[in-house]
């Protein structure tokens, strides 16, 4: 029975995307485990969550010599293999869960990347940045604590909305819950030591305002402002926090989104971008000018974009900008989505939306 309560534990922990307790509950009764599969998944898919391929590989393959043909595993052993750059191996894993699963979004995203990706150290970037994750094995969700209450609380929401909506708000905030990704920078994730050797860095901050950051960049996520959140996160990879606490903040970047037409949020202007390009690198920008020196190629097509010069009266700036895709440019006004990328001390932008600009008749 009380095995039975580790591993129940173990799982809520996993849902609740806390990786770390996940191990430090499980790690230390492996003896104790060690013909059991719900253990071995467990353990193995926390440790792909904090980066750990060594131990995911160990408890994975183990998993799978007790139960074979489980999706879970089998997509767990695929990451692992891809992060090993051992093509031939992940592609058995992503192809025997598409055997049973022909919709698996997880193994079909394997294979099609494996398919448009000459250079498998790619794979390693992936691991390094964290947007690996997006072929773990999914985990599922935690259901809140008030769950078996739930009729108690439709009344508190009604008689709050009608009464006390200061109250109920404060108490939904408390409880709203946290988006997936935001683990490697909880508090019981972070080292003691949040600063580390500070020559060549551009910022030199204190623990504290690491830590301050560091809950920033939480804050800004949990909000869905990935925009603002990346230049946070470059704030912290600039300076002397330690060599731990940047990793946790590459892996929590490798959840930031891109942004469209439609759901973009805190954008920056060129002059801010100029003051500190560094610190906006992998930011997007939405930004309107003119395009010259149009170039077309056969993989993507070059311009330079006079920023602020839409209505040919200003200037700010020009910048080169890329576009990976097909899309017709002309010379003429422009508006677009870029990420900004900063190379031998000049901006360049890559495209990720592009839209032309109708001059308004009658004006």
């Amino acid at each position: 029975m009380r095995g039975s309560k580790t591993l129940s534990r173990a799982d809520r922990l996993l849902r609740s995307r806390k990786y770390s307790q996940v191990i430090s509950l499980l790690e230390s009764q492996v003896f104790l485990y060690r013909d059991n599969f719900t253990f071995y998944r467990l353990l193995g898919t926390a440790c792909l969550h904090v980066g750990d391929f060594g131990g995911a590989y160990s408890y994975l393959q183990r998993a799978h010599q007790i139960k074979r043909d489980d999706t879970r595993i089998e997509l767990g052993l695929a990451a692992v293999h891809l992060r090993r750059r051992e093509i031939p191996q992940a592609l058995a894993m992503w192809l025997a869960v598409l055997d049973r699963d022909p919709k698996n979004a997880v193994a079909r995203r394997g294979l099609a990347l494996v398919r448009r990706t000459e250079d498998t150290a790619e794979f390693v970037t992936m691991a390094e940045s964290g947007r690996l994750r997006r072929f773990f094995p999914p985990v599922g969700y935690a259901l809140p604590g008030w769950t078996p209450v739930a009729a108690g609380v439709v009344a508190l929401v009604i008689v709050g909305t009608l009464f006390l909506p200061g109250v109920v708000r404060d108490l939904f905030e408390a409880e709203r819950p946290r988006r997936e990704g935001l683990e490697p920078i909880s508090s019981s994730a972070l080292p003691d030591e949040l600063t580390g050797e500070a020559e060549g860095v551009r910022y030199e901050l204190s623990d504290q305002e690491v830590a301050q950051l560091v809950a920033r960049v939480g804050e800004l996520f949990n909000d869905f402002r990935d925009n603002l959140a990346r230049r946070e996160a470059n704030r912290i990879l600039q300076s002397n926090a330690s060599p731990l606490v940047k990793e946790r903040i590459r892996l929590v970047a490798g959840y930031f989104r891109e942004p469209t037409f439609v759901d973009f949020r805190d954008n920056f202007t060129y002059a801010q971008v100029a003051s500190e390009p560094w610190l906006y690198e992998g930011v997007y920008v939405r930004w309107s000018g003119q395009t010259s020196n149009i170039r077309v190629g056969e993989e993507a097509i070059t311009f330079t974009l006079l920023v602020g010069y839409e209505t040919e009266r200003v200037l700010e700036g020009t910048v080169p900008v890329t576009v990976p895709f097909a899309a017709d440019v002309e010379p003429g006004a422009v508006e677009l989505i870029g990420r900004v990328s900063y190379r031998d001390r000049e901006i360049a932008l890559t495209a990720t939306g592009i839209r032309k600009i109708v001059a308004r008749s009658g004006r």
